[in-house]
């Protein structure tokens, strides 16, 4: 279980990452939601020891449609 201040964030962010899976996939809000809680990268934001929980919302659908494209994650370079 995520601690609280992740759970509260996450579950600000999660609806929102949902959403645009819905409309940039042409999916159910439930089709979305089942297909995000089922990815590698749901599971890692959910973590927080892997940090995705700081990238915005655009970012996370990034790499979340990368996972379904290609079933890899890939972590974007933080700017120097």
């Amino acid at each position: 279980m995520p601690p609280a201040k992740l759970t509260g964030l996450l579950t600000v962010m999660i609806p929102e990452i949902i959403t645009r899976i819905a409309a940039k996939e042409n999916l159910s809000e439930y089709a979305a939601t089942e297909l995000f809680y089922k990815s590698k990268t749901y599971s890692l934001l959910s973590d927080e020891h892997f940090g995705l929980w700081h990238y915005s919302v655009p970012k996370l659908y990034e790499i979340f449609a990368e996972e379904q494209k290609t079933g890899n994650i890939l972590f974007p370079e933080e700017a120097a």
